[in-house]
């Protein structure tokens, strides 16, 4: 539910309130103990630090996100978007490029 309408608030661009609703969305998930619904509870943080230009915060987040993936056997292309559009907006062409890639290997 946290996470509903934190996603309705973040569409209506109130990133500050949506940003408090994935936070209690987190504490949740981890208290259900299911590693890939807590994943997707951060990258919703991650996603919307980056909406409220907290980059570093946002590809912090995010860089973590691509560790636990990569260890679980379970690369995300919404993680490798994310990276991409940070780099972009941190004007890493080169990294943006490299997860691009990496996402796109992954939708084909």
């Amino acid at each position: 539910m946290r996470n509903n309408v934190g996603y309705a608030l973040h569409q209506m661009k109130r990133y500050d309130d949506a940003l408090a609703q994935f936070q209690q969305a987190v504490v949740l998930r981890e208290r259900a103990d299911d590693a890939e619904a807590t994943r997707a509870a951060h990258w919703m943080i991650g996603w919307t630090l980056r909406a409220l230009n907290r980059l570093d915060e946002a590809l912090a987040i995010q860089l973590r996100l691509e560790r636990e993936c990569d260890a679980a056997g379970v690369p995300d292309p919404y993680v490798f978007d994310e990276l991409e559009a940070l780099c972009r907006a941190q004007g890493d062409e080169v990294q943006a490029t490299r997860y691009a890639k990496k996402r796109k290997q992954l939708t084909r």
